[in-house]
């Protein structure tokens, strides 16, 4: 009984939350254990969480990412992406899974950004969501994103997403709507070894989601990060490993009542000749 109760909970969030927390969420573990705060985090999953940020990295990198929430293989999540910084333009590619045979969603990001000052960069996004239930068939719908990268000073960064504003709608043959959100970040670097972010959400049908994360940097290999949220309450930790180029990166976020969502990600820089 107590499994059925479970699942049917699973189930209720997990529908109700589709779009947010599936092919819509946050992607990379990095962020999974500094309580979901993204905007301000650059690196290959910026294709997807902002754009902007893209042009904070100074070489091509590569990311994967999964994650089973609540132990639940029907709601696992997948991302790939690729982020290529250059001297014209920044670009992206990125590809997010999420669900099962009966229900499942996928969305395609293209991204590009661009510095318009040593402090300030802008970003776009284009993506294609698309949701298959069972029976039902299929509906995808085109949808634009931008975000904001600046950092004021040395020590401060600032990061501005927003997605779907132009709130655009999945077909009449399937009922999810495309959510339309903000998010806006701020990281303070307490010193050399401890940095600090805050993220904030607000989307048109959803309370405003908290964010916070603290991650610490034991040597140049080796961080540990702990954060929190709300809508729902999470508490996250998690750490960081450097190998070699390869960076590792494994989370947990823990609900209450639901229990962990496991994450894990690959980050990997790619040397080209410019």
């Amino acid at each position: 009984m107590k499994r059925i109760i479970t699942l049917a909970y699973v189930t209720f969030f997990a529908l109700n939350c589709a779009y947010s927390q599936g092919i819509n969420g946050v992607f990379g573990a990095e962020s999974g254990m500094l309580g979901s705060c993204n905007a301000l985090l650059s690196n290959a999953f910026s294709v997807v969480n902002n754009p902007a940020a893209i042009s904070d990295l100074k070489k091509w990198q590569v990311g994967a990412f999964g994650e089973k929430r609540f132990g639940q293989k029907e709601l696992g999540t997948s991302n790939f992406s690729v982020a290529v910084p250059n001297k014209w333009v920044d670009v992206g590619a990125a590809v997010n899974l999420f669900g099962f045979d009966k229900f499942n969603q996928q969305r395609f990001v293209l991204s590009a950004s661009k510095k318009l000052a040593q402090t300030l960069a802008l970003g776009v996004q284009l993506n294609y969501l698309n949701t298959t239930i069972g029976e039902y068939g299929n509906a995808g719908a085109w949808v634009l994103g931008a975000g904001v990268y600046y950092q004021p000073v040395s020590k401060i960064k600032v990061a501005f997403m927003l997605f779907n504003p132009n709130q655009q709608q999945l077909s009449n043959k399937v009922s999810d709507k495309v959510p339309t959100y903000a998010r806006l970040g701020l990281s303070y670097k307490v010193n050399e070894k401890v940095d600090a972010l805050v993220e904030t959400e607000q989307s048109l049908e959803q309370k405003t989601i908290f964010r916070s994360g603290i991650k610490y940097h034991v040597n140049k290999r080796i961080a540990f990060g702990v954060g929190a949220s709300s809508q729902p309450v999470l508490v996250t930790f998690g750490t960081s490993i450097q190998a070699n180029k390869l960076a590792i990166d494994v989370a947990a976020q823990v609900h209450q009542i639901l229990g962990v969502i496991p994450q894990f990600s690959l980050r990997l820089p790619i040397t080209t000749q410019q």
